[in-house]
């Protein structure tokens, strides 16, 4: 997906789409770790977040108690693992092709999982924000997920 906007605009919307208002379902969000990797300037945050989720009626009478979640809810806790690279972050690397100003602009990368109701379902998601190919002033979005049973799906990309 392509964002008319440049990277920065979107990666400064990434880290504050919560809390909001209109996305109630995200129940809290905190920061577990920050820290400015001092050689390469990447900036790595670590966030737990838990949400929750409605169920269909027919599937409460298998899963956790709904009660603790207030009615047909699920909570589910997921930690949210992000590297934002600083602007000239691919400068003297090889690109694979990519025009040397895509390395000059910031990059996001991040992958989230679920960290309960694994031997129900896991889910590993992520996705990078980065300049686009042709236009630099764009931002291309692209994701990526798995869905497995307990350890079936693998952290990291």
């Amino acid at each position: 997906m392509l964002s008319p906007d440049p990277p920065p605009t979107p990666l400064l919307a990434f880290f504050l789409r919560y809390p909001n208002p209109f996305a109630r379902h995200v129940l809290s969000v905190d920061v577990l770790s920050r820290r400015v990797d001092p050689i390469t300037g990447q900036i790595h945050t670590t966030r737990l977040i838990l949400k929750r989720g409605i169920l269909p009626k027919w599937a409460t009478r298998w899963l956790p108690s709904s009660a603790t979640s207030g009615g047909r809810g699920l909570d589910a806790w997921v930690l949210e693992e992000s590297v934002v690279d600083p602007p000239g972050w691919g400068e003297g690397r090889d690109l694979q092709g990519e025009d040397g100003e895509y390395g000059r602009q910031p990059r996001l990368r991040v992958q989230q999982g679920n960290l309960n109701h694994r031997k129900l379902m896991h889910v590993i998601e992520g996705g990078e924000l980065r300049a686009g190919p042709n236009d630099l002033k764009a931002t291309l979005k692209q994701k990526f997920g798995s869905v497995g049973k307990n350890e079936a799906c693998k952290w990291g990309k």
